[in-house]
């Protein structure tokens, strides 16, 4: 009985201090934006979602090349520089770097636009595929311009979780223009 009694009270020990390591490790904001990267990094729409307050992503991204998604944030890195919580609130500094979306962007358009009017005279078209190719090397290209961003992501704290507000500022740092650069591929 007596043995029973101190296995109950050490099992119950242990579940309460991983309670505690848990909450006090995971539950703070940083650790939100850090797994929102993570999955985004990974293309897990799924879990990236899971730490969106709104729990969506634009349709355009669910809904491309995964090859072209991937290439896009292939260089993407990534440092929370500062966090700052006030109640159910918060505001996490976060410099990006990744290539510049919209310097790539606009080379792809003008070497597709060149490379169409070549396949024309000779009476040929650029196929999809191709089209593809190339936007893929653009964005992987270890020359890709690159930009630099700080941006401060606002989190609202819900049923104890934080979940990343899909603000202009969380717009901004992660889907700069890129409806623009999936228009021009239909």
């Amino acid at each position: 009985m007596k043995k029973a009694r101190v296995k109950l009270i050490g099992s119950l020990i242990l579940v309460v201090s991983i309670l505690v390591i848990v909450g006090c490790v995971a539950n703070k904001p940083r650790d939100s934006i850090a797994s929102f990267f993570i999955a985004w990094q990974a293309m897990d729409f799924q879990e990236a979602t899971n730490f969106l307050a709104s729990g969506d992503v634009p349709a355009y991204l669910k809904n491309s090349s995964a090859e072209i998604f991937t290439a896009i944030y292939s260089q993407l890195k990534w440092e929370i520089v500062s966090e700052v919580i006030s109640k159910d609130t918060a505001l996490v500094t976060v410099r990006l770097e990744n290539v510049n979306i919209i310097e790539v962007t606009g080379n792809i358009i003008y070497e597709l636009l060149g490379t169409s009017l070549a396949a024309a005279f000779a009476g040929e078209k650029v196929s999809k595929q191709d089209a593809e190719q190339l936007i893929i090397k653009s964005f992987r290209a270890t020359d890709a311009p690159k930009e630099i961003k700080i941006v401060q992501l606002s989190l609202i704290k819900s049923a104890g979780k934080w979940l990343i507000i899909s603000d202009d500022e969380f717009n901004k740092a992660l889907f700069l223009d890129l409806g623009t650069l999936f228009d021009v591929m239909e």
